[in-house]
């Protein structure tokens, strides 16, 4: 087994190493969703300021590179608030998980007894095999759309239910409403406007009951203002707004890099649900991509997948968790606990 040195510092001094880790990700992952900008903006806004930067040496240098938080006196975790799509967790290709998270848990100060490493993709970080000390589970499946040379072939593979009911709901739009268009906004000076209209939907659907909608001036909008600013500086920022007429029926953000787009979040205006403007929004996006992002083949969701995504994307995925132990004994009852659904609190009732 190789062997890794691992060093904790509080993340306060993440701002310190932002170029360090952004040099890593281009090393190792090339995940824009995974900047220290989109990282660090993430941890200003929705850290509670315990967390904790782990970083892992061998012989060859940095290893891996992670944000960690305490979950109860026994249990580290990666630090996961909802807008991080993927786990704010960087290492060299090559390196196993299992062993880079072994010795995690067993270098952690403290009595720590498990180490959660949460929302993994398989693409980055092989889903290791379980064993005495891992355990890896399921988090989401995932759409991706891989994009053929032009429009017309893509299309071409998209089923003819679909385009039946593109059609049909086209005409009902255009005679009650008026043109479909796009708009993209990819400069900084265009975020507001392109924010505020998402909010705008957000805030009268269905998640600002629950009270997680992006609102105008709540901590969501500071934090997706900030970052989409920060992409659209660069060059890879893009908010699109769809409209029916004069009225706005769908939004989404997303980041371009290399050849890829990155979808961040969608909305839609529940108003007009019976036409489906979320089909419209991806139907305009994709076009958008082709005459707008030549260079862009490949379009990753990083959400969970659901029924008004499969008509167009070409592959699935699933994402996941792993948890390493310090002790066979206390995997076995993890998982023992998980599968009578009864929290094993020892470990903390947030871990996975």
């Amino acid at each position: 087994m190789t062997g890794f040195r691992w060093e904790f510092q509080p993340a306060g001094t993440f701002s310190d190493i932002g170029a360090a880790w952004d040099e890593f990700n281009a090393a190792t992952f090339r995940l824009p969703l995974l900047s220290a900008a989109f990282t660090g903006a993430a941890l200003r806004h929705f850290g509670a300021g315990d967390e904790q930067l782990a970083i892992a040496y061998d012989e060859s240098g940095t290893a891996a590179i992670g944000l960690l938080r305490m979950r109860g006196a026994s249990v580290v975790e990666t630090f996961q608030p909802s807008q991080l799509p993927v786990g704010p967790w960087l290492q060299r290709p090559g390196l196993e998980l299992s062993e880079l998270a072994d010795s995690l848990v067993r270098q952690q100060p403290g009595h720590i007894v498990l180490a959660s490493l949460t929302q993994l993709d398989p693409l980055l970080v092989t889903r290791p095999k379980d064993g005495a000390l891992l355990r890896s589970l399921r988090y989401i499946a995932t759409g991706t759309i891989e994009l053929p040379p032009s429009l017309p072939e893509y299309l071409a593979g998209r089923s003819e239910n679909l385009h039946a009911n593109l059609r049909r709901r086209q005409h009902k739009i255009e005679r009650e409403h008026g043109p479909v268009t796009l708009e993209v906004h990819d400069a900084d000076g265009g975020v507001a406007a392109g924010i505020g209209h998402y909010a705008d939907l957000e805030s009268a659907g269905w998640k600002a009951k629950g009270g997680t909608a992006l609102v105008r001036g709540n901590q969501q909008w500071r934090f997706y203002s900030e970052t989409m600013e920060s992409y659209c500086r660069d060059g890879r920022g893009r908010i699109y707004v769809l409209r029916f007429g004069d009225e706005v029926a769908a939004a989404c953000l997303a980041v371009i890099a290399d050849n890829t787009a990155y979808l961040l979040k969608t909305t839609h205006n529940e108003r007009l649900r019976s036409v489906a403007p979320g089909m419209f929004l991806r139907r305009h996006f994709i076009e958008s991509l082709y005459s707008r992002e030549p260079n862009v083949k490949r379009v990753e969701i990083y959400g969970s997948l659901n029924e008004s995504q499969r008509p167009w994307i070409t592959g699935v995925r699933e994402m996941y968790h792993a948890n390493a132990y310090r002790g066979s004994v206390i995997a076995a009852l993890h998982t023992l606990s998980r599968r009578v659904k009864h929290p094993f609190r020892a470990l903390g009732e947030g871990s996975f």
